[in-house]
């Protein structure tokens, strides 16, 4: 199955993870890994456009992709798993796992 999906836009979110849903009857696992690479020479310089374009998709486009996960897990009484990457940014004591 693909469904086609900009995480910038929560309602297409929103959909992919009802036809999800719809195909499998349940979501078990998910990974939150879409996310757009940020290289400058000089920020500084670079369009806010840019920046916006960045922390909507890596940022806010997760958020929405969780905000979804986690409702239809709710649903489902099922099991979440934190990612490493997520908890590193919460523990002092995770990044020294490193």
């Amino acid at each position: 199955m693909f469904v086609k999906a900009d995480i910038q836009k929560e309602s297409e979110v929103k959909n992919l993870i009802g036809k999800t849903v719809d195909a499998y009857g349940r979501l078990d696992v998910a990974v939150n890994n879409a996310g757009i690479e940020y290289n400058s020479d000089d920020f500084t310089t670079d369009s806010t456009a840019r920046h916006l374009e960045v922390i909507n998709t890596n940022l806010v486009g997760t958020m929405y992709c969780l905000r979804s996960e986690v409702e239809q897990m709710k649903k489902q009484k099922g099991l979440l798993w934190k990612n490493y990457c997520f908890r590193m940014l919460r523990s002092k004591k995770c990044s020294k796992d490193l």
